[in-house]
């Protein structure tokens, strides 16, 4: 990508400056330097966002006609798809409700109003369901009995796809109504086989959630301060592992704007908060990423947290934080060097003791078992088996190339990590 072209955008996002100015640094990038970027601005789930935001300040004549065409497209494209999904959505809500299943919608479009004003700007790759645990059989067989069939599974967590007609590669098009949709079913959020950080995960009620309605759609939810709580956990989460998706943060951005003048949320998250320094922390890791690229401002509750932070992890969002975040998607973009696997510094922060710190190291650094498969080929079609094979070679020989080279940009700083701390005691 175009870096000063995604942090000009970024900035036009921004939720604090002049935005005017910032719209009329666009004219000094040109339709290459746009089309470098849109692999990055697909990525991060910020084109859609940045297309309203360039109608709202009437900025059309700044940006590329190719582009704005591009974006106008995708745009139309992903409102059809999000009809279609939430049809889907319906057929799933009526077995589960059959099947006397306990559950929320989490993300997607939970996050409407609140966190988005318009779910046709999000980018669903996924929909996700809160289920307690002992609905996650029944809640299995009635995805099953509506088509759909089990993918990857974890202690807390089932993935679901219906079967593909064909095989899908990273140049699919994001928006398009085919692009496969999955349903995940989450009994938690917090992963600790894949994060190995003890965290004792905030509960979230199923007893009695909140209606949500989107056009004749109607699902339950939790409520706003639940809405929120997970959402900051969830991006945490995902910051551990080492990628987090732009638009996450622009988000929760967006809800602190809407939210700043709201006194009693903010006091009745400082009560919920008030016995767990754990929650405290990692949300206010998150809420200091999303402030320092989208400028929005931080509740007081939320300051007070912030200054309490480990000063290491203070450390690394001022000298790392920025850079990392803009970072492309380490499993769909090929970045020489990139500065993904600097996390390690904050992960190790929060390792209970030295082993768990070499082991969560060696994981990431030297990842010995075999990648995800990304293709397979599609059953009753011989001729797609040279395909999926092609794809899965060229993901395994992407991803050696990923993890050769950001490992050792990470060996490399690690002397001046070290330093930076020692100076900083």
């Amino acid at each position: 990508m175009n870096r000063a072209l995604a942090q000009t955008v970024v900035a036009c996002l921004g939720f604090s400056g002049e935005k005017s100015i910032q719209f009329e640094k666009l004219r000094r990038f040109s339709s290459r330097d746009w089309k470098r970027t849109l692999g990055w601005l697909d990525a991060s789930g910020l084109a859609l966002y940045f297309l309203q935001e360039v109608d709202n300040c009437n900025a059309r004549a700044v940006v590329p006609t190719e582009i704005l065409v591009w974006l106008d497209k995708h745009l139309a494209s992903n409102r059809k798809r999000v009809v279609q999904l939430a049809g889907d959505i319906a057929e799933i809500n009526q077995r589960f409700g059959q099947a006397h299943i306990k559950y929320a919608i989490i993300k997607g479009f939970s996050l409407v109003p609140l966190f988005c004003s318009d779910i046709a700007l999000r980018v669903l790759s996924d929909v996700d369901y809160l289920i307690d645990e002992e609905s996650r059989d029944r809640a299995r067989d009635a995805l099953v009995e509506v088509g759909y069939k089990l993918g990857d599974e974890g202690s807390i967590e089932s993935r679901f796809e219906k079967p593909q007609m064909r095989i899908a590669t990273r140049s699919d098009n994001s928006y398009a109504v085919r692009t496969k949709v999955g349903i995940e079913l989450h009994t938690a959020i917090w992963s600790f086989e894949l994060i190995h950080i003890p965290f004792a995960e905030p509960k979230f009620s199923l007893d009695r959630p909140h209606t949500q309605h989107w056009r004749d759609l109607a699902f339950p939810v939790l409520n706003d301060l639940e809405i929120f709580v997970l959402q900051l956990v969830h991006a945490f989460h995902h910051v551990l592992e080492g990628w987090v998706k732009m638009s996450w943060l622009f988000e929760i951005g967006y809800f602190l704007k809407q939210q700043e003048s709201n006194e009693s949320f903010w006091n009745t998250l400082e009560q919920y908060a008030a016995s767990m320094p754990q929650f405290r922390e990692f949300c206010a890791i998150v809420i200091r990423l999303a402030s320092n690229i989208f400028g929005c401002t931080v509740p007081l509750v939320v300051e007070k947290w912030i200054a309490e932070m480990h000063p290491a992890a203070k450390l690394w969002i001022n000298k790392y934080g920025r850079a990392w975040a803009f970072e492309n998607h380490p499993y769909q973009e090929l970045s020489l060097l990139s500065a993904s696997k600097l996390v390690l510094f904050l992960h190790e922060l929060y390792a209970p003791d030295a082993e768990t710190r070499k082991r969560i190291r060696d994981l990431r650094l030297f990842p010995w078992k075999r990648p995800p498969s990304v293709a397979a080929p599609i059953k009753g079609k011989p001729a797609t088996t040279l395909q999926a094979r092609f794809l899965q070679s060229e993901h395994v020989v992407r991803r050696l190339i990923f993890h050769a080279t950001t490992g050792s940009r990470y060996l490399w700083e690690l002397p001046r990590w070290r330093m930076l701390n020692r100076q900083a005691e």
